[in-house]
């Protein structure tokens, strides 16, 4: 592989890890979104449906601190390339 073709595989995959931070930063602010509304609305519930709204805000709350880690992460998982020759795509595992 000659050293323009790592640039710009180098630059698709920058890219890529970008749109994955993004997307990791959206899930966040929605989730913690719905954990506000959770809150907010588990003061008028009683019962089974009270039950149930604290599993979910639990759930949440979990879900949160995944998001949390994932995105203080300085270590990827995987890294999907589509190789211009083949129609299939590679995951290759990566560790920077």
């Amino acid at each position: 592989m000659q050293d323009n073709e790592k640039n710009k595989l180098y630059q698709e995959a920058n890219q890529h890890v970008d749109g994955v931070i993004d997307s990791i930063k959206r899930a966040k602010k929605l989730t913690q979104e719905n954990i506000s509304k959770i809150e907010a609305r588990l003061k008028s519930l009683s019962g089974a449906d009270r039950i149930i709204e604290r599993e979910v805000l639990t759930r949440s709350r979990a879900r949160l601190d995944e998001l949390d880690h994932l995105a203080e992460s300085q270590y990827f998982a995987r890294c999907d390339i589509l190789f211009s020759n083949e129609t299939k795509l590679k995951k290759i595992l990566l560790k920077f």
